[in-house]
């Protein structure tokens, strides 16, 4: 499951790049991507640590609102990205 998850993701990322990033830009917006998901998931993982230290196995609850809570977050985040990117403007590049 995680690897349909992961795979589809990426997929729709390098979609929305292909179609709103520059070519000039497309291997900047990927590093960017990159680094983002890896300091997102490596805060994850520490506050998980201190949590998990903290409450025990009472943990997952936290867990379990930190999963509910990117569903909402990508809907919020399709909709900001709606109305700033279209097809003929762009990723604006610094």
């Amino acid at each position: 499951m995680h690897g349909l998850s992961f795979g589809l993701t990426q997929v729709g990322i390098m979609g929305l790049m292909v179609r709103h990033v520059p070519i000039s830009a497309i291997t900047r917006a990927q590093v960017t991507i990159a680094a983002c998901g890896g300091i997102i998931s490596a805060s994850a993982s520490i506050v998980a640590g201190m949590i998990y230290a903290r409450y025990g196995q009472g943990a997952y609850y936290a867990m379990a609102v930190m999963a509910f809570s990117g569903e909402p977050s990508s809907c919020g985040a399709h909709g900001v990205l709606s109305m700033l990117l279209t097809p003929e403007r762009g990723v604006p590049v610094g």
